[in-house]
C-alpha cells in the first residue's frame, strides 16, 4: 500500500459527511472503514501493487467506494464501464484480475 494516504481515513471532523448516488448513503466513517475493508480483501484475495484491475463500474455508490479503495491502495486499474445489459464486458489482456462495482443481488 501507499506511504502516504490519498484520504484521511481517521480524520474525525468529516462525521457529519456522507457519500450517496441517491439510492444508498455512508457516512464518512462507514466509507472508511469500507475502504479498509476493501483493501484487506484484494490483498487476501491475491492481488498485488503491481497488477492491473479490470474495474467494471456504473454510477453507483458501490463503485464510487470501489473507486476510492482503488485510489487509496495505490492500485493499477482499467475503468471498464458496464451497461446494465451487458453481461460479459471485454475484459483487456493486460489485466491480471476483474472487480465488479455494480451492486449485486
Amino acid at each position: 500500500m501507499i506511504s502516504q494516504p490519498l484520504i484521511a481515513l481517521n480524520r474525525s471532523d468529516f462525521g457529519g459527511s456522507i457519500l450517496t448516488d441517491g439510492t444508498r448513503t455512508f457516512s464518512y466513517p462507514e466509507c472508511a472503514g469500507l475502504i479498509r475493508s476493501v483493501l484487506s480483501n484484494l490483498q487476501a484475495a491475491g492481488v498485488g501493487r503491481n497488477d492491473c484491475l479490470d474495474f467494471r463500474c456504473d454510477h453507483s455508490l458501490a463503485s464510487a467506494m470501489l473507486w476510492l479503495a482503488l485510489l487509496e491502495g495505490g492500485q493499477s486499474f482499467f475503468v471498464n464501464p458496464v451497461a446494465s445489459c451487458d453481461q460479459n464486458p471485454r475484459v483487456p489482456g493486460f489485466c491480471k484480475f476483474s472487480v465488479d462495482g455494480r451492486w449485486s443481488g
